[in-house]
């Protein structure tokens, strides 16, 4: 077992106090970690299941905190480059999976903005 899961599975056993349970209200910071560490384990290959039984959370509760990491807003800075001519109009927009559009790139910063992502 890893340091890291150790270091967690004693975190969320303070919270709960010990006790099994549903209901359970667990700080945010500790959401936090445990999906970063959750989608650092996917990125090795290993299942969202078998990282939340080795933290002794629930497949559900695991999934319903991914979903809500995903939804929440995350800031991104854009770094822009001056158009060559001010009368070139803007023709890339870009529209995520979630349905947010942005529009009025250009190609430079298309390339900015998908080399940040990964």
């Amino acid at each position: 077992m890893s340091a890291t899961i150790r270091q967690l599975r004693s975190a969320l056993r303070r919270v709960s106090r010990g006790r099994p349970g549903q209901g359970r209200r667990y700080p945010a910071e500790l959401r936090r970690a445990v999906v970063r560490h959750v989608l650092g384990e996917r990125e090795r290959g290993v299942s969202t299941r078998a990282t939340a039984a080795a933290l002794g959370l629930s497949y559900q509760t695991v999934s319903l905190w991914l979903a809500r990491d995903r939804a929440r807003l995350r800031p991104v800075k854009v770094k822009t480059t001056p158009s060559t001519t001010p009368s070139d109009p803007p023709v890339l927009k870009w529209v995520t999976a979630h349905g947010h559009r942005i529009e009025g790139l250009s190609r430079d910063d298309v390339v900015y903005l998908l080399r940040g992502l990964s």
